[in-house]
């Protein structure tokens, strides 16, 4: 399969996992009408989302570009040290 047909099979996918995705969110909310639901707290058809201080997306989970700034601009003090060891065991 030359790359065009790849490309073009891949977008065809997505947006039938796209369509899939939409109805059974449909049935949800329609499950869901009489909860009460703040709506400004949901967000929906995103790329990525940001838990415990990780970026997980399609791909796979990434630690948060916050995270590795405050890695790469480390000081040395013992309780910064401290903290650090704990991030490490976190990400372990």
């Amino acid at each position: 399969m030359d790359e065009q047909s790849s490309k073009l099979l891949a977008l065809h996918r997505f947006k039938d996992f796209r369509s899939e995705h939409l109805q059974r969110l449909e049935r949800v909310i329609a499950m869901s009408q009489k909860l009460r639901v703040n709506r400004e707290k949901y967000q929906f058809s995103m790329m990525a989302v940001f838990f415990l201080e990780l970026r997980i997306d399609a791909e796979s989970i990434h630690p948060t570009e916050e995270k590795v700034a405050s890695i790469k601009h480390f000081q040395t003090s013992r309780t910064d040290l401290e903290a650090f060891l704990g991030t490490l065991k976190f990400y372990d």
